[in-house]
């Protein structure tokens, strides 16, 4: 199941850039889930996330990732 409302998920990328565990928006429960996807030359890309307790995805496009953010290549 999508997300109903993706804007949520933005807001834990702060926490999750400063390496804390993050609610699922969704249904409460720890441990979301999630992956990070950029370009090495400019570092942005995109974030996924995924909660195993109610099966919501989300999908964040053209994040900007601060340098200090590890992501996978794209």
């Amino acid at each position: 199941m999508m997300a109903k409302n993706p804007i949520k998920y933005a807001y834990l990328l702060k926490d999750i850039y400063l390496g804390k565990e993050v609610a699922c928006p969704e249904c409460g429960k720890p441990g979301l889930e999630h992956r990070f996807y950029a370009s090495g030359k400019d570092h942005i890309g995109f974030a996924q996330f995924h909660c195993y307790y109610c099966n919501t995805d989300a999908h964040l496009c053209r994040v900007k990732f601060p340098d200090s953010v590890v992501t996978e290549e794209l």
